[in-house]
């Protein structure tokens, strides 16, 4: 598998865990007690996998090899995702 298939299965996976969460939040909404063992795996899964994990191969990795490839690093896609990135941590 190739990097970039690894970290689109990476952002699969991710979205998948959103989902879920939207899952609980749409109970929480409808006043049912959220499995807050579940909340906290999620939390564990965002703050370990998706930021360090995840969003450390593309900043340390992907990034720059774009960077080098031509693409600027100051505006378009990757200050896009570097910003989604801030966001997320």
């Amino acid at each position: 598998m190739e990097a970039t298939e690894s970290l689109k299965h990476e952002h699969e996976v991710i979205l998948t865990v959103f989902d879920i969460l939207g899952v609980i939040c749409n109970k929480i909404r409808h006043n049912e007690e959220p499995d807050m063992m579940d909340l906290e795996r999620i939390m564990d899964f965002i703050t370990v996998f998706v930021d360090k994990c995840h969003h450390g191969k593309e900043e340390v990795i992907l990034f720059p090899e774009m960077v080098k490839a031509g693409m600027p690093s100051d505006t378009g896609p990757i200050t896009v995702m570097i910003t989604e990135h801030d966001l997320l941590s």
